[in-house]
């Protein structure tokens, strides 16, 4: 059955043995290929073909550091990882393993200064983006009523907006016989009409009629 793992017993417990039944534990396909590479270096540095029970610590560390002592604290701690994995696992499952430990320490992994800084911590991120926001117009105001208000001691004052009559109100079209519409006056927001006279002011007089042919 596939993932069920026995221990041997006598001369066949050897160090390939070990791993061979290491590997046969189900793992991801990269872990798989990640412990593989390790464990076969491992074991043909001490011996593929030697009792694992005859391996000391001593050997077993000085095998570590001349196969991988020279590689970058992250690779080197990977490494090790994967050996005092195996060590575990054939301490679960009865492999004779003894005292049989790695002495090795793992290593610190200097910290990675090439990321981007964030925003955040940028300095003067914030004197920044204030800057930046007081430099852009106020889109909401005219240009005439952002100089009415510009900061300092002087009070804001309103733009007054002119009012001019509209082209064309109040001019009556002949033959209408209908008072003539009332101007309209433009502002800066909102349009108003002004009728001008009084309302009870005299209707037009109507035109003359043509005299007959």
């Amino acid at each position: 059955m596939a993932g069920k793992v026995t221990a041997i017993a006598g001369a066949e417990r050897t160090l390939a043995a070990a791993v061979d039944a290491f590997l046969a534990s189900p793992r991801s396909a990269t872990t798989h290929r990640t412990y593989t590479r390790t464990l076969d270096h491992l074991a043909r540095s001490l011996g593929p073909e030697r009792p694992l029970a005859a391996v000391s610590s001593d050997e077993l560390a000085a095998a570590v550091t001349e196969l991988w002592g020279g590689l970058a604290p992250r690779t080197w701690n990977r490494h090790v990882a994967t050996v005092r994995s195996l060590l575990a696992w054939c301490r679960r499952h009865g492999w004779p393993v003894g005292d049989l430990e790695l002495r090795v320490d793992r290593r610190q992994a200097a910290e990675d200064e090439t990321k981007a800084i964030p925003i955040q911590a940028r300095p003067g991120a914030h004197q920044g983006r204030a800057s930046a926001a007081a430099a852009l117009p106020d889109r909401g105001r005219s240009p005439a009523r952002q100089a009415d208000c510009r900061p300092g001691p002087r009070a804001c004052v309103p733009h007054q907006p002119s009012a001019l009559p509209c082209p064309g109100a109040g001019v009556e079209r002949p033959g209408s016989g209908k008072r003539p519409s009332p101007p309209v006056l433009r502002t800066g927001r909102a349009t108003v009409q002004a009728v001008l006279g009084r309302q009870d002011a005299a209707p037009a007089a109507p035109l003359p009629a043509h005299a007959p042919r």
